[in-house]
């Protein structure tokens, strides 16, 4: 069974671009276009091995979301990634509580290796 990745993001051409590369590497990718709301709703019913957020989201903060997936008791353990262009993006995962961060723009294999590092195939 493949791993599943949920990644949110209000950017469709990154949405688009990870979808198709990590399908095509094999895993199970199902994105939401920026709606921080709709993430832990999200988390419950597809149940994801690991998280990429986007840290600025339309309507909300991916860091509040990445608290509020880290104080719930079905999604704590989830690995939350946030993905941002934002300087201190280190900083603000570390507050959050989120498990690493990708700075964009990012290359596949950098992508790649943050996957790596949380899930194995």
């Amino acid at each position: 069974m493949a791993k599943k990745i949920l990644i949110v993001d209000d950017d469709e051409s990154i949405l688009g671009a990870c979808e198709m590369t990590l399908n095509d590497a094999g895993y199970d990718v199902k994105t939401v276009d920026g709606d921080g709301a709709v993430v832990v709703q999200n988390t419950q019913t597809y149940k994801p091995d690991l998280i990429f957020i986007d840290l600025i989201l339309s309507g909300s903060d991916g860091g509040s979301v990445v608290k509020e997936l880290k104080n719930t008791k079905e999604t704590k353990k989830i690995p939350v990634l946030l993905i941002s262009s934002y300087a201190n993006l280190g900083e603000v995962a570390q507050r959050s509580g989120a498990d690493g961060y990708l700075a964009k723009p990012f290359e596949v294999r950098d992508l790649m290796r943050a996957i790596e590092t949380y899930i194995t195939k």
